[in-house]
């Protein structure tokens, strides 16, 4: 954070009093993954760890992040060589990395074109991760402009950083590595194709961990819905409904088939709405959450009449359900660790919500956390056969690192920026080749 700091970064000590997925504009400081809860807040002393960059205007902090970082860069000296794409990697004949060739479009009207639609994509993230069909177009809409894109060579003389994100929005590469995964929301840029990756293995550049995907199915906010019960198809428990949305997503992906159904009461849902209030959510969670209120529950009076309208297995959720109510009766600790205070009984009726990873009208983004293989002291992309590519470098979403093991909020930023400064280091370091 100093480190960040210094390049023009700013934060802001305003702490969220109550646990969020994210904050709305007056926090900047917020509890965001599962520190509150066991086993882990046993292992350490919880902290509110999210770190929301600040700026004016509030909303999402990847521009307050960013900006300041790309700012600095320049008043350092890199140069920016913008509507390119990497084409491939150019070593000699050592195999040492020597530069890269990119693709750069040459028409000056169409490299316009082409970055007014790279903002509209931004401007569009939202409509563009609930309705996935958008990324298509998009993707569609920039190969023609990037076709004819002339070639530009650059000499690289300590070496080159790969770090073009990674794979969501390259179907085939997720049926691939991860097909459990295939049918969630791609979250990110169309420009996650994986490319990078691709690339770097045509040279014999090994990858871990490609199957790990981080599924985000965020319930909370509202807050309200932490006291729901979350099953899968099978009418079993999925996990600690008032978990960090990623250990929701991977509990609901990997144990029950990407299934799950939220199911809620009329007394849960009346505070639900208070919770997504504009002083409790940003827009982009309470817009959706709404939605899904009129166009993408089940009702029941019963538990089993729920369950027949909804695909669930009648039988065992009604057994979920008892045991849940008498466990909640009694005030007796969960063994999935959700606090006593979002444990109370439910009684019908009852609204059940599809939170289903393939759900269109609930998306669940994904992000994929696997990628090149690298040499952890250093940031070198190591071959197939365990040793080093000279000069090749890896960072992000396109190599393995902090965030392959398990994915909480702002976990990926902090490995980008950790990867980055740690390759960068490394490349300052190395003699000037050629």
């Amino acid at each position: 954070m100093a480190w960040l700091e210094t390049q023009g970064v700013r934060f802001n000590a305003s702490a969220c009093p109550y646990k969020t997925s994210y904050p709305v504009n007056k926090y900047y400081l917020y509890y965001s993954g599962n520190e509150i809860f066991s086993p882990y807040k046993e292992a350490a002393k919880p902290a509110p760890r999210g770190h929301r960059a600040y700026g004016e205007g509030g909303g999402m902090a990847g521009t307050h992040l960013f900006n300041p970082l790309r700012d600095s860069a320049i008043r350092k000296g890199a140069k920016l060589h913008r509507q390119c794409r990497l084409h491939s990697i150019i070593q000699d004949d050592t195999g040492r990395v020597i530069g890269a060739e990119l693709r750069q479009i040459a028409s000056p009207w169409k490299r316009w074109l082409h970055s007014k639609l790279c903002d509209l994509e931004v401007g569009l993230r939202y409509l563009i991760i609930g309705a996935p069909g958008f990324s298509k177009l998009f993707q569609m809409l920039f190969a023609l402009l990037e076709k004819g894109s002339k070639p530009v060579r650059i000499r690289a003389k300590r070496g080159v950083l790969i770090a073009t994100g990674g794979f969501a929005f390259n179907p085939k590469m997720l049926k691939q590595y991860a097909p459990k995964y295939a049918r969630g929301t791609p979250l990110g840029r169309c420009s996650d194709d994986g490319s990078g990756i691709r690339i770097a293995q045509q040279m014999g550049a090994s990858t871990e961990h490609m199957q790990r995907i981080s599924a985000w199915r965020f319930i909370n906010p509202p807050k309200a819905f932490c006291r729901g019960l979350l099953v899968g198809k099978d009418g079993k428990r999925i996990c600690n409904e008032a978990m960090y949305g990623s250990h929701v997503g991977e509990f609901m992906t990997e144990n029950h088939g990407g299934h799950a159904w939220l199911i809620v009461t009329p007394e849960i849902l009346k505070q639900a709405k208070l919770d997504l209030k504009p002083e409790y959510a940003q827009w982009f969670q309470s817009l959706p959450m709404r939605m899904n209120f009129l166009f993408n529950s089940k009702h029941g009076k019963t538990i089993d009449q729920l369950a027949k309208r909804a695909g669930i297995d009648a039988d065992k959720l009604s057994v979920t359900l008892a045991i849940y109510n008498g466990m909640a009766a009694n005030q007796e600790q969960d063994p999935l660790n959700k606090p006593l205070e979002f444990i109370e009984v439910l009684e019908g009726p009852f609204m059940a919500i599809d939170c289903s990873l393939h759900s269109r009208k609930f998306a669940c983004p994904i992000v994929t956390f696997g990628g090149l293989k690298l040499n952890e002291d250093s940031g070198e992309v190591l071959h197939d056969n365990g040793q080093e590519i000279p000069g090749l470098y890896a960072a992000g979403r396109s190599a393995a690192g902090l965030s392959s093991g398990r994915y909480v909020s702002g976990l990926s930023i902090s490995d980008c920026v950790f990867a980055g400064r740690r390759a960068a280091q490394h490349i300052s370091q190395q003699p000037k080749f050629g």
